[in-house]
């Protein structure tokens, strides 16, 4: 495959568009892991722009945010603790 020329934009769309509503069908929580960035992927929250109607997961969405915001609290304070120094 690696002489095989990148396939066209235009043909992928349909593919990251079934990705993100299949992962918000099944109440993944895509997006909910603080601070992962991938630069050589699209990652399926990143496929929510090529969604026609991204509203009809409105509620999904604020699901993970909500989750997200509660992941970020848990790990910082698992980080405080860490870095405690034991009495």
């Amino acid at each position: 495959m690696q002489d095989a020329p990148p396939p066209k934009t235009e043909d992928l769309v349909p593919v990251f568009r079934r990705l993100y509503e299949a992962c918000m069908e099944r109440d993944l929580p895509i997006g909910a892991a603080p601070n992962v960035h991938v630069s050589l992927v699209l990652l399926p929250e990143e496929c929510r722009w090529f969604v026609d109607r991204p509203a009809r997961y409105f509620w999904k969405e604020m699901r993970v945010r909500a989750l997200r915001a509660g992941l970020r609290m848990r790990l910082a304070r698992q980080a405080r603790l860490a870095r405690a120094p034991i009495h």
